[in-house]
């Protein structure tokens, strides 16, 4: 007699589809009190193994409720199919109990991915690259976490983070994003990646990050920025809108504490006014339609300036531009053809490209105002027509002039060469956005030497715990040239062996052992 399962299949199986032959969809049909009849239309070949997977595999699942959580029997990605079809789909979901839009990752798999056996002890959870179609509902179970990387996956919006209110750090950078929201309970979150998405406009999902530090939403679609939409992040100090559509940035002069920002590759036609951006020292606007460089004149603290790729052309004069904290400026790939004004306006920068800006010729006239230039030492300038030989005799104290290395002889100290200051700086500087500053190899120097410090004092003291332990049975040793040298060493000899016990070849490598480490010990002491 064939089991209650058996005859069940004939109910789960009445809408589901078996094929198409010639456009149309064969379905079974089946009366109220009569079995099964035949198909009204032939059903194909190739859908009728995937019939009978299908008739199978639902059989199993009413059989083995406890196995439907584990069997997935659509794809991640389906293509669009026709009404009845999707129909079909809902019926499926009924069954399997998953639905088939979610790349839905279990609290049991987020903990092997994480490799802990507590959710209490997870502060860290990459799950990059899982095909994840939306943010896991089983992340509500991991309320401690701190930094949560979603990126690189297919997640269309943000959303199951309400109960991950300690996170610092979220990560959310190339998925399918439209809009920022459900945010509202992220207060402590101090680092938010939502760049390579598709973001049209920031809206309010980001008023609730009052402690906000690092935003990044470069290569979306953003063609505006907004004061109100700003203003929350007071405490922001980086930002990074390149690569979107934008034609104003001014919203960014609400940020008191804004010290870098990135603005390449957009619309812009001028820059805003800075004067309430008192700490920004990083600007990146290349690639865009400026024109005028009147508004640096409210960012007297700019470090790194790169203007490059724009139409900057004749500049008014007299140019009241005083950036004296400036030390790395590029002016490459725009119309200028005076540079007379460099001297007065960043008198101490380091590094200058002003290549491809017409052909020029490093004249006497161009040479006294990059002479000027006291601690200028490296100058791209790739369309001057001057050969490099006679750079290098205009500006004796320039180290590299279009990646060429200009040998020239040694400075006497304060005789001159980058502002008086004496010989040239012993390495070649580099851009403070790729490489490390000044002060950060100080402060690794400085760490460095606190740390050499720390192990001298723990040798010293493993020594000194090392020689008290064996002070008791080890004399002092002996002077070589001493003639009681030999008798000492015997009785040292005995005292490793013990009451007299003649000595092992063990006890003897010990011994020996022990004398090369007090020795050593003897001379670093003495050094």
């Amino acid at each position: 007699m064939a089991s209650r399962e058996q005859r069940d299949v004939p109910d789960l199986l009445s809408d589901l589809p078996l094929g198409r032959n010639n456009g149309g969809q064969a379905k079974l049909k089946q009366t109220k009190t009569g079995p099964v009849s035949k198909p009204v239309k032939p059903v194909s070949m190739a859908s009728a193994p995937n019939s009978a997977q299908s008739s199978q595999g639902r059989t199993a699942d009413k059989a083995s409720p406890s196995s439907v959580s584990g069997q997935q029997l659509l794809p991640q990605r389906p293509k669009p199919v026709s009404a009845s079809a999707s129909t079909t789909s809902k019926k499926t979901q009924v069954v399997t109990g998953k639905k088939e839009e979610d790349s839905e990752l279990t609290f049991k798999e987020l903990l092997e991915i994480s490799m802990e056996d507590n959710a209490q002890r997870v502060f860290d959870l990459d799950l990059r690259q899982k095909q994840l179609k939306g943010i896991p509902f089983a992340l509500k179970e991991f309320k401690r976490l701190k930094i949560l990387d979603l990126s690189s996956n297919s997640i269309s919006e943000i959303s199951n983070l309400f109960d991950n209110k300690e996170l610092k750090e979220l990560k959310l950078y190339d998925n399918m994003i439209t809009s920022i929201c459900l945010l509202e309970s992220q207060k402590d979150l101090s680092s938010l990646q939502l760049q390579y998405n598709q973001i049209a406009k920031i809206g309010s999902g980001l008023a609730p990050l009052k402690k906000l530090n690092s935003l990044k939403l470069n290569n979306n679609e953003l063609r505006t920025m907004e004061v109100k939409e700003l203003a929350p992040m007071s405490q922001l100090t980086f930002l990074d809108v390149s690569f979107n559509q934008l034609k104003d940035i001014s919203a960014v002069v609400c940020l008191p504490h804004l010290e870098e920002l990135r603005a390449d590759n957009n619309l812009l036609e001028s820059l805003p006014d800075f004067s309430r951006c008192r700490k920004l020292r990083d600007l990146h606007a290349s690639h865009n339609l400026l024109s005028s460089l009147a508004s640096l004149r409210t960012a007297p603290n700019l470090e790194e300036l790169d203007l490059s790729h724009n139409r900057l052309a004749e500049l008014p004069a007299p140019l009241d531009l005083k950036l004296q904290r400036l030390t790395s400026l590029s002016l490459s790939d725009n119309r200028l053809a005076e540079f007379g004004w460099l001297p007065n306006a960043c008198s101490n920068v380091y590094t200058l490209d002003m290549s491809n800006n017409g052909p020029v010729e490093m004249d006497e006239r161009l040479a006294a105002a990059l002479g000027r230039l006291g601690n200028l030492f490296e100058l791209s300038f790739t369309n001057c027509l001057t050969p490099v030989a006679a750079v290098q005799k205009l500006l004796p104290n320039l180290d590299y002039f279009n990646g060429f290395t200009l040998h020239r002889p040694s400075t006497p100290s304060g005789a001159g060469g980058h502002g008086g200051g004496g010989a040239p700086p012993p390495m070649r500087p580099m851009s403070a956005a790729s490489a490390v500053t000044a002060r950060q190899v100080e402060n690794q120097l400085r760490s460095l030497e606190s740390r050499m410090v720390s192990m001298e004092e723990q040798t010293e003291q493993a020594f000194l715990h090392l020689r008290s332990r064996l002070g008791q049975k080890l004399a002092p040793a002996p002077n070589p040239t001493s003639p009681t040298a030999s008798l000492q060493q015997d009785a040292n000899d005995e005292a490793l062996a013990g009451d007299g016990a003649p000595l092992t070849g063990r006890a003897s490598s010990r011994r020996d052992r022990l004398r090369d480490a007090l020795e050593f010990g003897r001379q670093s002491r003495a050094l």
